[in-house]
């Protein structure tokens, strides 16, 4: 059985956080470091919009993305899904916790806790 590395075993595909093109690179080249490392039988990048140009890698296009296109009706698109998703989802609205922000300084905590949140 080969051991293989996924950049995100818990998501689809997103595309890789980084500052700039340099970061993105560097991320990539870090990635592909680790094959051999790690003695993996391949490392999987899961991207959803950006590209790696490097011939090293190679595409996989077996998977797919579906995105739900939201409506201006809030009720529309809660009826297709389940109630347990329609009920914590206007929880999250009632409760006013929903917010989005994006702050480069914070990246690294971001990543302390989404990594946490995964293996839980």
């Amino acid at each position: 059985m080969k051991k293989v590395g996924v950049s995100l075993p818990f998501v689809n595909y997103m595309d890789v956080c980084a500052d700039g093109e340099e970061a993105f690179q560097f991320a990539v080249a870090s990635a592909a470091g680790l094959k051999d490392k790690l003695k993996l039988g391949y490392v999987q990048l899961r991207l959803k919009e950006q590209q790696v140009s490097d011939p090293q890698w190679h595409a996989c296009l077996q998977n797919f993305t579906f995105v739900l296109p939201l409506a201006d009706d809030e009720e529309q698109v809660l009826a297709l899904s389940s109630s347990s998703n329609r009920n914590h989802t206007r929880k999250v609205y009632k409760n006013d916790w929903f917010d989005v922000s994006f702050d480069h300084s914070q990246l690294e905590a971001f990543h302390r806790v989404y990594v946490k949140r995964m293996k839980q």
